[in-house]
């Protein structure tokens, strides 16, 4: 009844991740980065929702990946695998969770969003009882909803507006309709 954690896919490759997995019983990945190198092992990986415990500096320095421009974590989540950000050695690597977060949002173009999912994963991962699990994922809610009234409070109108056109853009909806929600929302900056 234990939860396991197989550390794999770091000094060797995704053959490596794959009996982790299907022979270990891993219920978690440490590292996996070199899954990527195999697409039916990041199959294997998503469909069974193993999350893989990605360490960006350290893979770097360990020589698991060969730079961040090489690392596989925004592919990782492109094709739905449940990746979460961590240190792995802190004291050494000189970082901190808040920082390779950050490092995350700069170098792979994270967003505010990817960064709750990719930390909402590492809660769902976490071995704790359903109750605890729910207590924690609730906070992180919280959290991020807070931290997005803090952005956007702190947005020009303009740039407001902006991000507003871009997430329009990117959506399905008709060109008028994406035209009406601009409109009542200059109106409404406009009242402010």
């Amino acid at each position: 009844g234990l939860a396991i954690t197989v550390h794999a896919g770091e000094a060797a490759g995704a053959e490596n991740v794959k009996v982790s997995v299907e022979q270990l019983g891993a219920d978690r990945i440490g590292h996996g980065v070199r899954a990527h190198e195999d697409p039916s092992v990041v199959a294997l990986l998503r469909d069974r929702a193993i999350p893989l415990e990605l360490c960006p500096t350290s893979n770097v320095q360990t020589g698991a990946v060969e730079s961040l421009a090489t690392h596989p974590l925004p592919d990782f989540l492109r094709q739905g695998v449940p990746v979460t950000i961590n240190t792995d050695d802190p004291g050494i690597s000189g970082i901190t969770l808040s920082s390779e977060l950050a490092l995350a949002a700069r170098h792979f173009g994270l967003t505010l969003h990817d960064l709750e999912q990719v930390t909402h994963n590492a809660a769902t991962a976490a071995f704790l009882s359903p109750q605890e699990k729910s207590l924690l994922q609730a906070r992180i809610r919280r959290g991020f909803a807070a931290a997005k009234r803090m952005f956007l409070n702190a947005l020009t109108p303009q740039e407001a507006e902006q991000l507003l056109v871009a997430a329009l853009n990117e959506s399905d909806l008709a060109p008028e309709a994406r035209e009406r929600i601009v409109t009542e929302f200059r109106k409404a900056q406009n009242r402010r």
